[in-house]
């Protein structure tokens, strides 16, 4: 899971690295949970993250403004994430299926029973941090922001429904 907030994180960062201080301006605010467990502060030293502005909100969230291109650009980039996942590394998924906000998220098994008793519900993971990625970037803010994961098989009624982050258990600290 470190590992996908780091992807998500660096993905961020990347895209905002170029930044343009010409162009029209756009405030994304991301929530804690899509930082993961690292700070505003380690994110922007270990990435180098070139923004306009950043603003820490106090609430867990931070704001940053960006350039109307970059956010476009952050948004591609991010819908790219989920087209890219390597379907091979999940034995029982046979595709995913986002509608256009990735606010839903579709997974096709090809068994139910086998899925079940499988490591793919992993897959949750990563949609569930790219679809709240994009949503946030477009606009969306704090509890507005969820993805809704449905697991089915080929024609037939989903057989589990997972809303991220809502039903990520909570951290003990």
């Amino acid at each position: 899971m470190k590992r996908l907030l780091i992807v998500a994180a660096l993905s961020v960062t990347l895209l905002l690295a170029s930044c343009s201080s010409e162009e029209k301006s756009v405030d994304i605010t991301l929530g804690e949970g899509i930082l993961g467990d690292r700070s505003v502060e380690e994110v922007l030293a270990d990435d180098e993250v070139d923004v306009k502005d950043l603003k820490d909100n106090g609430d867990g969230t931070v704001t940053l403004t960006v350039t109307k291109d970059q956010q476009a650009r952050m948004l591609k980039e991010t819908k790219e994430q989920i087209e890219t996942i390597d379907l091979e590394d999940y034995d029982t998924v046979e595709s995913i299926e986002p509608n256009k906000d990735l606010s839903k998220i579709t997974v096709i098994v090809n068994d139910q029973e086998a899925f079940e008793q499988s490591m793919d519900a992993f897959i949750t993971l990563p949609l569930g941090f790219s679809g709240s990625l994009y949503q946030a970037v477009d606009g969306k803010t704090g509890n507005d922001v969820n993805t809704v994961i449905e697991f089915k098989e080929d024609g037939k009624k989903p057989f589990h429904t997972f809303t991220f982050p809502e039903d990520l258990p909570e951290s003990e600290e």
